[in-house]
């Protein structure tokens, strides 16, 4: 089996126990600038929206599994087959968003913001005409 499926299986089989655990969404969030982009955090909440990460990643540690870590990746996955299409979010001002998923559903949304800047040049204009 290739690395690939290895990491979808893994994840597959992470929102299953995320689901066991209480969590209800898995919340990623990104953003690139100048010359790179990463992953800024991975928060787990339950079902009545309070933040559960410490105790998750406790739980998968106990199994040597670095949770956040997964979903990182998971998030990087989407990323390039999403945004790096459309827009440049790791160059120059590069843009920001943040990935929701659905732990039960298996589903996500997600919200990108690509920041630009545009540059106008009036050179040698008569002033007065």
């Amino acid at each position: 089996m290739e690395k690939k499926q290895q990491d979808r299986l893994r994840q597959l089989l992470a929102l299953t126990n995320l689901k066991d655990l209480g969590v209800k969404n898995v919340d990623i969030n990104f953003s690139g600038s100048g010359d790179s982009g990463d992953i800024d955090e991975v928060e787990f909440r339950s079902w009545d929206d309070a933040y559960c990460t410490s105790t998750v990643i406790e739980q998968f540690a106990l199994k040597s599994i670095k949770i956040d870590e997964l979903f990182a990746d998971l998030a990087w996955d989407i990323i390039s087959d999403k945004v790096d299409p459309i827009g440049d979010w790791v160059n120059n001002e590069g843009g920001y968003g943040s990935i929701r998923i659905d732990v039960e559903e298996q589903r996500y949304d997600l919200d990108y913001h690509q920041r630009t800047t545009d540059d106008y040049d009036w050179s040698d204009e008569i002033l007065f005409i």
